[in-house]
């Protein structure tokens, strides 16, 4: 064996511990996900709100889980959002473009084991007919404002500001979402409750051993939605 292969095996090794060794702002050690698509198995929009609700009672009830929520691209999971947004305060108009988009529901953010910064969670309080809010990670807000303490600004979609605007309400630490050597993330979260798009992704918080529980919460699903596809559950 040559002593450039084993350098190179060495220099492998040390970089996935350096990986493995990073704090991605979040911890997945007692958390299954999955990934579904209600489309395909038939669901219409009208019938997305019950069919959340619904898998959200299955899984509560399966011994051992603590926490259940669902969002539009999920963690981890290949798939990701952008959306263009600007800033409200003068002089930061070189701040818009496009950033990570991701939608989730109430508990989402806190199954996936995000850690609040600063400000609040999503509410149930936080509906259509409310003012939308947003909850960003630390990254985005030192990249959008330059500054994490950013708790009541707001932004949105349209060149000049309109009803429609959000105000940020929270400021997670910072959290690679999209691979596990990311150690942050410039991303933005908005509430299902306001956003209405198609959640995919179903995150499961454990009290237990992950795979003690994925066999029971497998077998619930399926009894629950038999027509509903679900990927692999993983870690």
């Amino acid at each position: 064996i040559s002593l450039g292969l084993v350098g190179s095996e060495m220099c492998i090794r040390d970089r996935i511990k350096t990986v493995l060794a990073r704090d991605p702002g979040y911890d997945l050690s007692q958390v299954l996900t999955t990934r579904f698509n209600p489309g395909s198995a038939g669901y219409g929009v009208e019938a997305l709100p019950a069919l959340y609700e619904r898998l959200r009672k299955t899984v509560l009830e399966v011994p051992g889980v603590e926490r259940v929520g669902l969002s539009a691209t999920g963690i981890l999971s290949g798939s990701r959002s952008r959306s263009t947004v600007f800033p409200r305060e003068a002089g930061l108009a070189d701040r818009a473009g496009d950033y990570q988009h991701e939608t989730a529901d109430v508990d989402y953010l806190e199954t996936v084991g995000l850690r609040m910064l600063r400000g609040r969670w999503f509410e149930p309080t936080d509906q259509m007919d409310s003012p939308p809010v947003a909850v960003v990670s630390r990254a985005f807000a030192q990249a959008f404002w330059g500054d994490s303490d950013v708790v009541g600004r707001r932004f949105g979609y349209d060149y000049e500001g309109v009803d429609g605007d959000m105000t940020v309400v929270g400021v997670v630490e910072d959290v690679g979402l999209n691979r596990a050597r990311d150690t942050a993330t410039e991303v933005f979260f908005t509430a299902w409750t306001q956003d209405a798009l198609d959640m995919r992704y179903l995150a499961v918080q454990v009290q237990r051993t992950p795979d003690a529980v994925r066999r029971m919460l497998v077998s619930a699903l399926e009894a629950a939605e038999p027509g509903l596809v679900l990927s692999l559950i993983h870690i």
